[in-house]
């Protein structure tokens, strides 16, 4: 599976493209299939390391983008 992720914050090249486990849903949760996903103003101010949401999730890197 790939997921996009960035390891710090900065320019849209920080963003990387990584393969990672397929999750394994618990009972009471479902594994849904994406097939397009879209970027949102918020994300790219997350990528950047501007926006509040990012500055709470600087100790938590690597984190994955797309809050759609």
């Amino acid at each position: 599976m790939k997921a996009a992720q960035i390891f710090k914050f900065g320019p849209p090249n920080v963003i990387e493209i990584i393969d990672v486990k397929i999750p394994h849903p618990k009972d009471d949760e479902v594994l849904i299939k994406v097939y397009a996903a879209g970027v949102n103003p918020i994300d790219a101010k997350i990528r950047e390391g501007s926006s509040f949401v990012a500055q709470s999730l600087k100790d938590k890197l690597p984190i994955g983008l797309g809050y759609d």
